[in-house]
């Protein structure tokens, strides 16, 4: 039975949905159930009959595609249990895993933006960032990608750095393809795609231009039968078309967060960095925190949060 063999586990709001676009434009390499599929959160994935329903929502895949899973919730950490683990179980050996990086100041930010403009949480992020520790967790790479490096090892895991990606997105294209064993150059549409996105030209899914179905349009938009029967066939250009004729404009982005919640985030994130070194050694993306959070504290009215997915 066929299971995910290029597995993009994350990181939320650090550029997953522009790299999945890419990925996805290859004709070896198919995501036969859209984003965010969620295989392996199901508990019983790695049972007999949890492969075989995998395997059924799957479907059929010629010989000789790769099959993706792009799931952001794979690394969210502690809140949906040992995904590594059923990964392992159930994917076959040659099994790649893909983890993009971001400021995580920035990430958490765009995080909370996200979340606001689908009705989820209030605008207050430092009420939402006490309160809520998906927006902290999100942030914690190294302690994300432990169990992943423990599960497959590190030749089987691929880091990227979000900022480096969107300022260079062809190139690292061809390092994803090649880290997949597909060789480098991303043909067709997404060699044009990644060419475009290299330029900084387009960047999917800003939270800037998100439309949000309501109403009725939104418990369907929103069930497990659109998401797993009809989202996959339609394109996302055409999906993007019908939010912005039918749905409102995301909320405003809200105030930056206060100073003693941006020194809780240094506090957190600062030592991660370090634990993430010591996990990749040289070359391990890293941020100026301090830096961040002095231009946030000066709030000058520039957007401090990109808002790529």
């Amino acid at each position: 039975m066929r299971a995910p063999d290029v597995l993009l586990i994350g990181a939320m709001k650090a550029g997953t949905t522009s790299l999945y676009e890419d990925l996805r434009a290859h004709p070896n390499i198919a995501f036969p159930n859209g984003k965010e599929p969620g295989h392996l959160l199901r508990e019983d994935v790695g049972t007999d009959s949890g492969r075989r329903a995998m395997h059924d929502r799957i479907g059929r895949v010629r010989d000789g595609v790769r099959i993706g899973d792009a799931t952001v919730s794979y690394a969210m950490r502690p809140h949906f249990g040992d995904v590594p683990t059923r990964a392992l179980a159930v994917c076959p050996s040659h099994a790649r895993v893909l983890y993009l990086v971001r400021n995580p100041i920035h990430r958490a930010i765009s995080h909370h933006h996200y979340d606001l403009a689908m009705g989820d949480c209030s605008g207050d992020f430092d009420r939402e960032f006490r309160r809520n520790a998906y927006f902290l967790d999100g942030g914690r790479y190294a302690y994300q990608l432990e169990p992943w490096l423990a599960a497959f090892g590190p030749d089987r895991v691929l880091v990227l750095r979000f900022e480096d990606f969107v300022a260079a997105r062809a190139e690292h294209l061809d390092r994803v393809l090649a880290f997949l064993g597909m060789g480098a150059g991303a043909p067709g549409a997404a060699a044009a795609d990644a060419a475009e996105g290299a330029r900084g030209a387009k960047v999917h899914h800003r939270t800037a231009e998100l439309r949000v179905a309501s109403g009725l349009g939104g418990v369907v938009a929103r069930s497990a039968a659109y998401r797993r029967l009809v989202r996959p066939l339609v394109p996302e250009g055409v999906r993007r078309l019908l939010r912005r004729g039918s749905s409102p404009a995301p909320p405003p982005r809200p105030a930056p967060p206060s100073p003693a919640t941006l020194s809780r985030m240094i506090e957190a994130y600062e030592p991660e960095q370090d634990r993430l070194a010591g996990l990749l050694g040289g070359g391990a993306p890293r941020w100026d925190l301090r830096a961040t959070a002095d231009e946030l504290r000066r709030n000058t009215g520039g957007d401090p949060s990109h808002p790529a997915r």
